[in-house]
């Protein structure tokens, strides 16, 4: 299984998007060995100044296969009961609060609530905290595995499907941190958008490796700096062409997250193009999960009351062609945002040192400030046998009291966010009305 070598027997395909998109953004799809639960294709972006880096390709297959069941993981099914009956320290899903209550109590709801005497699934984890313990332990398996009902279609379904916190890398240490840095981007991205009350998020210069990459594309790069409840750098990237608006987010020191961010926001509005296209791939192949295809886009009005039909994490890239959403989103970024739009990444911002010190080369990483911030880090080995004679490995990090971007249909339990508040120094304000606006 993948090391970069085996590369050539999976096929990695560049895929070319036309004249627009920066010089330096690489999207390849890597055709990944048929597999139980496991897609035909495995993903990988990148924004560079230089040749693409063969190990992002990496990352993503190994994230991609070893993110499924492939009967890699200690699996015992019991009710949380009868497990710490047995003393087993457990992570159950009431700990992750996950769903908000009260979408939970609407009629209708599809999810299952679930308690100490619901039968499921568990893995073998480890749980690590700030003082260096490391216990020994349980989490739901429809928490680490990504497409778990595909293996398990017996479970109960008390939530979708888990997108944070996956992470790969060339040895334990590296897929830890690369799973601590999405949970801690996800933490703080919802803990901003969420809240109407949060500051708006200060600009921050472009490194030279991403002004470089973007050469001289039209489009334009907002980069914002979001306060992360866990101490950990945050950028949040914004791409604009003046007609839809994409976002991602990044962990880590600017010149390996702003990249990042904004290579997978150059993705969402590669992917939110085609679906504004009534004759593009996506539209056509009627992918489930997205809304019927509108001239009008009016997405917002398309996911029904609640946003009840946003239950896919490609349908909240519909949402961003809504016109709606591209404003309110500039709304948030505050009267500036104007401004940076007319900018170019390449020809207005310079490479000066990053503004926040946790941002430099004497950072001791997401792993370090997670546990620093006094919360458990709960980590299961995804790595399977062929993944690990490449000397790769592959992690699911779960994090109780922080939070995930979630579908628009489920969002999580708001005490949660409003906890980050205040552990930020703010009291909450009212809710954000719109779902996170992309992926």
């Amino acid at each position: 299984m993948p090391d970069a070598a085996l590369l050539d027997a999976l096929t990695a395909v560049r895929l070319r998007h036309g004249p627009g998109l920066p010089p330096g953004f690489h999207h390849h799809q890597v055709r990944m060995p048929p597999a139980p639960g496991v897609d035909a294709h495995a993903v990988a972006v990148q924004l560079t100044d230089g040749r693409p880096d063969p190990d992002v390709l990496v990352d993503a297959v190994v994230r991609h296969w070893a993110g499924e069941d492939h009967g890699q993981l200690d699996v015992v099914d019991a009710t949380a009961a009868q497990l710490r009956a047995r003393g087993v320290p457990l992570l159950d899903l009431s700990d992750l609060r996950l769903v908000d209550p009260d979408v939970l109590a609407r009629p209708g709801c599809p999810l299952v609530r679930v308690d100490d005497r619901t039968r499921t699934a568990w893995v073998a984890a480890t749980r690590h905290r700030a003082d260096g313990t490391v216990t020994a332990g349980r989490v739901p398996y429809s928490q680490a595995v990504v497409r778990w009902l595909d293996a398990r279609p017996d479970l109960p379904v008390a939530h979708t499907m888990n997108m944070t916190g996956l992470g790969a890398g060339r040895g334990d240490a590296a897929a830890l941190e690369a799973a601590c840095r999405d949970v801690a981007a996800q933490d703080a991205a919802w803990t901003w958008w969420s809240d109407t009350a949060a500051p708006t998020p200060e600009a921050v210069p472009v490194v030279q490796g991403v002004a470089t990459a973007w050469g001289a594309s039209p489009l334009s790069l907002d980069l914002r700096r979001l306060p992360s409840p866990l101490g950990v750098p945050v950028v949040l990237a914004v791409v604009d062409d003046g007609d839809v608006a994409t976002v991602a987010v990044a962990a880590g020191p600017d010149h390996e997250a702003q990249p990042r961010a904004a290579a997978r926001a150059l993705w969402q509005l590669v992917v939110a193009r085609d679906l504004a296209d009534a004759g593009g791939s996506l539209v056509r192949s009627g992918v489930p999960g997205l809304a019927p295809y509108r001239r009008d886009r009016d997405y917002l009005d398309a996911a029904g009351p609640g946003f009840r039909g946003l239950v896919d994490p490609l349908a909240h890239v519909q949402l961003t062609l809504d016109p709606a959403v591209r404003t309110r989103l500039h709304a948030r970024l505050g009267p500036g945002s104007a401004r940076r739009r007319a900018q170019r990444a390449g020809a207005s911002t310079r490479a000066d040192a990053p503004r926040d010190p946790r941002a430099t080369a004497g950072w001791s990483g997401a792993t370090a400030a997670v546990r620093a911030a006094g919360r458990d880090v709960w980590v299961v080995d995804l790595t399977t046998p062929e993944v690990a004679a490449t000397g790769w490995r592959c992690v699911r990090v779960l994090v109780p009291g922080t939070s995930r971007l979630p579908v628009g249909a489920f969002p999580p339990d708001p005490a949660v966010a409003h906890a980050a508040a205040r552990d930020l120094g703010r009291r909450p304000g009212p809710a954000e009305v719109l779902p996170w606006p992309g992926w």
